[in-house]
């Protein structure tokens, strides 16, 4: 999914015409250079997408959450600042945040809280850091679900115990089931220590399994999320749940289990370490 789309972009500058027809799609981890002579209108389209300069026709999108910095083309030299962290300046805060990440998973792979990271929720968390500083790049969504799953844990004692209450209360989940995976129907609903939706369901298909966002007749597994309120009645995940117990009642055999045995399943088949 484009991150930018400009359709048919029109710019005039004092009445006359400066450029018209621009049209252009940026997606995630694009690298483009923008080129043409001077007085052509580079700047101005850069400030255009800023919103520094009026778009005078055509439309201009941007992906949820996307986030623009446009640095003069002059860098200032008084600042002592290379190249490289100049540019890195529009996202100062990501980059603090890939830097405090990056200084986690060093603590947690030297050992320094080697009972915790080996215990649960300890090693899904690990491994959601790994999954996080995998590819270079901390994207917001990540940055928000790894940083509420700290605070939880935090606010659970976590740093003091190593542990967490992974499950609510009252919850359907049955631990003691024998589930395979292989080709099984799944489902994931709550929020999870090891990560984004996304990255739960590459990890289930990793282990063979079909993720599909509904709970239906064909659904085998239903997996819990660590991070589900006790009130998950009035949840939306709630929903998901109720209709997992309905199918049950009826005498499909849907599989309801914990975060926490989903993670064990995919460390058994060596998907996670």
């Amino acid at each position: 999914m484009p991150i930018v789309t400009a359709a048919n972009l029109r710019k005039e500058l004092a009445g006359s015409l400066l450029f018209e027809g621009v049209s252009f799609s940026v997606e995630r981890r694009d690298r483009l250079a923008l080129s043409g002579p001077n007085g052509a209108g580079k700047t101005t389209l850069l400030r255009m997408l800023v919103g520094e300069s009026e778009t005078h026709g055509g439309e201009l999108s941007f992906a949820k959450g996307t986030r623009i910095a446009l640095h003069d083309q002059r860098p200032p030299l008084d600042r002592g600042l290379t190249l490289r962290e100049y540019s890195l300046t529009g996202a100062r805060d990501l980059i603090e945040t890939e830097e405090e990440l990056g200084r986690l998973e060093q603590a947690m792979a030297t050992g320094d809280h080697e009972e915790a990271t080996r215990g649960w929720p300890g090693d899904a968390i690990h491994a959601n850091v790994r999954q996080v500083l995998a590819d270079g790049v901390v994207t917001e969504l990540e940055r928000a679900n790894l940083l509420a799953v700290l605070t939880e844990m935090a606010n659970c004692d976590f740093a003091a115990t190593g542990s967490a209450q992974a499950e609510p209360m009252q919850l359907p989940i049955d631990d003691s089931a024998v589930v395979e995976m292989q080709q099984a129907v799944l489902v994931h609903t709550g929020e999870f220590a090891y990560g984004t939706r996304a990255r739960c369901e590459r990890l289930s298909s990793d282990m063979g399994a079909l993720p599909v966002d509904s709970v239906t007749g064909k659904t085998d597994v239903l997996v819990i999320g660590t991070r589900v309120s006790r009130a998950w009645l009035n949840e939306s995940y709630g929903r998901k749940i109720l209709k997992a117990m309905e199918l049950r009642k009826v005498g499909h055999r849907v599989r309801i289990i914990s975060e926490r045995w989903w993670f064990e399943h995919a460390r058994r088949a060596g998907r996670v370490s």
